[in-house]
């Protein structure tokens, strides 16, 4: 099944967050405040944040209407973002989930390239056309 959105920017509360992650060893290796990433979805009033650890996969319901910028208060990075229209052309290639995964996934993108959360970060920066 193949989605087109007739303008895919107007999904006007989704946001990635990134931020310093955990105190994992390996986690050092990279980019400082882009150590781990997770989602926001909302409508204003309630967002729903999705997060991918270690252990386990986290779904939170926050009320707090101002949940992105109280997020930006405490020196996490926060970027709006849209869902991107996913097409399947063939399997999706083998990838180990992770933070980045999960972002990947719920947003739609489809890119084997983006491993680590400033990857994401760069791509989610640039201009792009809608499809």
């Amino acid at each position: 099944m193949i989605f087109k959105y007739k303008d895919c920017n107007k999904w006007p509360f989704i946001y990635v967050v990134f931020s310093n992650g955990s105190n994992l060893f390996w986690l050092k290796l990279l980019k400082r405040g882009f150590r781990h990433c997770f989602v926001i979805l909302g409508n204003g009033e309630n967002w729903i944040a999705i997060e991918a650890t270690l252990s386990r996969t986290y779904i939170n319901l926050i009320t707090d209407q101002n949940y992105p910028d109280f997020l930006r208060k405490r020196g996490f990075t926060v970027i709006r973002s849209k869902i991107y229209p996913y097409f399947v052309s063939k399997m999706p290639k083998f990838a180990i989930f992770s933070c980045v995964e999960l972002v990947k996934s719920v947003l739609g993108i489809n890119s084997s390239k983006l491993q680590t959360p400033y990857s994401l970060y760069r791509f989610l920066h640039k201009p792009r056309k809608c499809s």
